[in-house]
């Protein structure tokens, strides 16, 4: 097989020239697509949704209750609420300024002290349904609170008139208690609930789209290689080379290890560039975990590579690594990631470019070989019958 190996280098030697084409023109055409969807999925700074409230009962309470609310810091960063009269709500909701308004009824406060069912009113702009579900999710919060609040301000109520407090007494007691509650269920870090899910894309676009690039390059190269050398061997030398009793196994594994010998040792070196670049941290096991993980993809590869190779005639079979090469970037989710498709296309390369960014991007201390090994070793099965298969029917 060494002797192979040597035949192909001098091969490659004698086309220095187109060498260096092969190489960095890939470099180019993935740079520009990668700059293109970096553009693209920039994530586009919001102006807050702006919601109003109407306090038409104008009480201690409710003035409290609308001051909290309009606080910048209560509500989520998405969200912002100021004070209105019906009026000016009305008119701020037809020129669009404000998604909705919500409406404190008059007696609202009484009304709550009583133990009576009472309504906050909703009045929003059909246009922003999204928008109205937010609006509404705060009405649901200040409901909440009011069923709470009610039922203690109810057993604070029953309790002064089995003790007797006069009405002023009571009145006090439960206003108190009321102005308390608002104030402790305020000072809670969040109002409304979130959960933040970070975009790997988003987050650290400029470094998530270094590794893609290099991951994109990497299975182009080979796949370039590939075809440069198969034109290299036309099928006369493999008659020729059947012979003088040569199968088909050494030149294949002569041609996978040349595929491998120049792409992974400039993806590995690209991958400490951005390193350093980055300004990341790795332990030294960090390196033996990437470079095993580009290996596993790179065989994996090579291995369907080849058997589309045995199956399939030389014309059809370049069209059909090219589509498959398409594909595996695609799903790996580089280019564009994967929460941006329309569908999941799963793949041993999305297993891998995600394994690779964690361990690369987020510093994770381990990997998962296991899917990947898997993969390797059917693929490294599949290739060893194919190729048993085509010698017996050559």
């Amino acid at each position: 097989m060494s002797r192979f190996i040597i035949h192909h280098i001098k091969q490659l030697k004698r086309q220095w020239i187109t060498l260096p084409f092969l190489l960095f023109f890939p470099i180019i055409l993935v740079g520009a697509v990668a700059l293109l969807f970096y553009s693209w999925i920039q994530p586009v700074t919001e102006t807050p949704l702006t919601i109003a409230i109407v306090d038409n009962d104008q009480s201690e309470e409710t003035v409290l209750l609308s001051t909290l609310l309009t606080d910048s810091n209560t509500l989520a960063e998405h969200i912002s609420m100021i004070q209105l009269t019906t009026d000016e709500a009305k008119t701020q909701l037809a020129q669009q300024k404000i998604i909705g308004y919500l409406s404190l009824p008059t007696n609202f406060t009484e009304t709550l002290y009583n133990g009576e069912r009472t309504n906050i009113a909703i009045t929003a702009d059909p246009a922003h349904q999204n928008e109205i579900l937010l609006l509404k999710q705060v009405v649901d919060r200040i409901a909440n609170y009011m069923n709470l609040a009610q039922a203690n301000l109810l057993l604070i109520n029953e309790t002064a008139h089995a003790l007797h407090y006069t009405d002023e007494t009571r009145i006090s007691l439960i206003k108190t208690h009321l102005l308390s509650y608002f104030t402790r269920f305020f000072a809670k870090e969040q109002f409304m609930p979130h959960e933040e899910v970070e975009n790997i894309a988003t987050a650290n676009p400029v470094n998530y789209y270094m590794l893609s690039v290099i991951f994109s390059l990497l299975i182009i190269w080979i796949f370039l290689l590939q075809q440069w050398l198969l034109r290299e061997t036309p099928q006369s030398i493999t008659w020729r080379l059947r012979l003088y009793n040569v199968g088909l196994i050494k030149p294949l594994l002569a041609k996978a290890a040349l595929c491998l010998l120049i792409p992974l040792p400039l993806a590995t070196l690209f991958i400490y560039v951005m390193r350093a670049y980055a300004q990341l941290y790795w332990l030294p096991s960090d390196y033996v975990k990437i470079f095993v993980l580009l290996l596993c993809v790179t065989l994996i590869f090579c291995c369907h590579l080849l058997c589309i190779e045995l199956l399939c005639q030389p014309k059809r079979a370049m069209p059909l690594q090219l589509v498959y090469t398409l594909y595996i970037i695609i799903s790996s989710g580089a280019i564009l990631p994967s929460a941006y498709l329309p569908i999941r296309m799963p793949s041993y390369s999305q297993q891998a470019f995600e394994q690779l960014s964690q361990v690369i991007l987020y510093e994770r201390t381990y990997a998962e070989f296991l899917p990947l090994l898997s993969t390797l070793l059917v693929s490294i099965f599949l290739g060893f019958m194919l190729l048993k298969w085509k010698e017996r029917t050559l």
